[in-house]
């Protein structure tokens, strides 16, 4: 063998040893860091929520664990859902873009009754007229899976002209929470048939696409 072979089987060699180490499988038994989750003490952490100021990576941190029980299917009375939602729409008043994501998303878990909604539905409407694009579009497509069809009515103005915004990011909000209301509020959607059919001819192709499935 030359040189020049022995070399190239030796590179090889040591690129197979390093390619095995890199894929090595770990048989090390996984641990899940949320497994310890107990209801009982995440439900009276919530007191963070009423804390002034808010301390927002603290009730991230809390959010989260929330979000993972009720993801694993965990049990809670109607009565600890109504408290956790109460609390939560504390936190509207903290101006962090992170924390209000969270709050977005917990209020979609928990699906408010109708009662409920009145609580948050003039704090989801203020973030729809901001000023804060990440607040608008979100706020959209969590009010359309709260709202009931008279609520829908009383806002249409306000969803049509988040359809034909300039921000992508809303604008696609706004068509995707077309085509979850059309499921409870359809007389009101096909109003928005002008709207819809000027947003099809985007120059964003995400926005084009929801405008489609919303057509």
């Amino acid at each position: 063998m030359s040189v020049s072979s022995a070399l190239k089987e030796s590179i090889k060699d040591k690129l197979a040893t390093v390619l095995k180490e890199n894929l090595k499988i770990d048989d090390r038994e996984f641990s899940n860091p949320w497994s310890n989750q107990d209801k009982a003490s995440v439900l009276q952490q919530t007191r963070c929520f009423s804390d002034t100021p808010i301390d927002s990576e603290t009730c991230i941190n809390l959010l989260t664990r929330v979000l993972y029980l009720l993801q694993q299917g965990e049990k809670f009375t109607e009565q600890e859902l109504s408290k956790l939602f109460f609390d939560v729409t504390k936190l509207f008043q903290s101006p962090s873009t992170r924390l209000r994501r969270m709050v977005y998303l917990v209020i979609k878990e928990l699906d408010p009754s109708e009662a409920e909604v009145f609580i948050c539905i003039s704090c989801l409407i203020k973030d729809m007229n901001s000023k804060n694009d990440c607040f608008r579009a979100n706020s959209l497509r969590v009010l359309s899976r709260i709202l009931d069809s008279t609520m829908v009515a009383q806002i249409d103005r306000y969803l049509k002209t988040a359809i034909v915004d300039k921000n992508p990011f809303v604008a696609s909000s706004a068509l995707v929470c077309g085509v979850t209301l059309m499921k409870t509020s359809p007389d009101v959607v096909k109003r928005w048939v002008n709207e819809i059919q000027e947003t099809v001819q985007s120059a964003h192709s995400t926005v084009q696409f929801h405008a489609m499935v919303l057509i």
